[in-house]
Order: structure tokens, then C-alpha cells, then sequence
């Protein structure tokens, strides 16, 4: 695609990709009706929760969904294992899990569009946690993609064993997400329609 030209200009060619496909996947997920989000939430979980890797882990990180995100609440209602979510450092540009007794306790009031774990669920280290469920405005069947442009979910991945799972509505897939090697990919993206399982 960016063949041929200038490192500058292939890097300003990459940026305004993501941009433009940020600004799509915001535009789809805007109009999915709230009807439309539960059900495509609920038929995600379900398939989450038929992951064999789902089923073997002890501990695993979700999120707290954002606007137009879907919600792993009804997968998080049927785990025996301990649950986490992120807790965010949003000076420092990191995160780290926290565990919650259950889905939607002990989390503080939004910040930035986020509930985050409050200062009574307990730190857990990162190499307990078998698998992160992981937010994303698009993903692609290669397992690449494209966050919000932040970076919390790359530096935290970043030499993790955890098994990472993408979780999507359908209309956030799409052919080829645009990627750099600072762009860490998922093992399986989980969507309404299924599972594509990259690794």
C-alpha cells in the first residue's frame, strides 16, 4: 500500500488509515440501536464462555465497556475464577488488574468514560492472569487491532503469556486493521457471529 514512498510520507499515509478506520468503526458502533448491543453482548458471551481456554482459566481480565462497547456481563456472571479489570494510571499511560468481587462492585464512578476498580480490590500480578479479554474499535481475521490510539492494551500485552481474546461486535471486523510492531495482535477474536481463532 505505502510502497514507494518517503518513510515520512508511509508513516502520515499509516496514521490517516487509522484514523479514517477509527472514525468508521466509531460511526457503525454509534448506530447500533441499545436493543442490538445487549443481544450482540449476550451472544458474544456466549461464545466467549464456550472458549476451552475460557473454561481452564482461573483468573481473567475484562473491561468495563466504554460507549458502544460490548459487555462481557453475562460471561463475567458465570465465572468461578477470579475476575479482574484494569485499574488505570492515566498520568503514566498504564494499567494493571485489579480483582472485584463481582461484576459492577467496587468500581469507581466513571472517569473519562471508564469504571475502574477502587483502592479495596486487590492488585494482581499480571503473570496470574490467563487470559484478557480485550476492547477494540476494529479487529481483523489475522488477530490485529486497533485501539482507541492510547496504547494501554499494547504496553500491558506486551510480553505477557496471557491468552487475548478480542471482543467485537461484527460490524468491527473488518479486512486488514492497520498495524505497526508496537501493535500487539490477539490469539482469537470473539464476536456475535463467532470465533475466529488466529493462533
Amino acid at each position: 500500500m505505502f510502497m514507494g514512498w518517503s518513510p515520512p510520507e508511509r508513516r502520515v499515509a499509516f496514521d490517516n488509515a487509522k484514523s479514517a478506520l477509527r472514525a468508521k468503526m466509531r460511526a457503525a458502533v454509534t448506530g447500533l440501536s441499545s436493543a442490538a448491543r445487549e443481544d450482540g453482548s449476550r451472544r458474544a458471551c456466549a461464545h466467549l464462555t464456550g472458549l476451552e481456554r475460557w473454561r481452564r482459566a482461573r483468573a481473567v481480565m475484562l473491561f468495563w465497556p466504554m460507549a458502544g462497547e460490548p459487555s462481557a456481563e453475562h460471561a463475567a456472571r458465570l465465572f468461578g475464577g477470579t475476575i479482574c479489570l484494569p485499574r488505570v494510571d492515566w498520568s503514566a499511560g498504564l494499567m494493571a488488574p485489579a480483582a472485584v468481587p463481582g461484576w459492577g462492585l467496587g468500581l469507581l464512578p466513571a472517569e473519562r468514560g471508564v469504571r475502574i476498580p477502587g483502592p479495596e480490590c486487590p492488585s494482581v500480578d499480571p503473570r496470574m492472569i490467563d487470559l484478557v479479554v480485550v476492547p477494540g474499535l476494529s479487529f481483523d481475521r489475522e488477530g490485529g487491532r486497533l485501539g482507541r490510539g492510547a496504547g494501554f492494551y499494547d504496553r500491558f500485552l506486551a510480553g505477557l503469556r496471557a491468552v487475548r481474546v478480542g471482543f467485537c461486535f461484527d460490524e468491527q471486523i473488518v479486512d486488514q486493521v492497520p498495524t505497526d510492531p508496537g501493535d500487539e495482535r490477539m490469539h482469537c477474536v470473539v464476536s456475535p457471529s463467532g470465533v475466529i481463532d488466529v493462533s
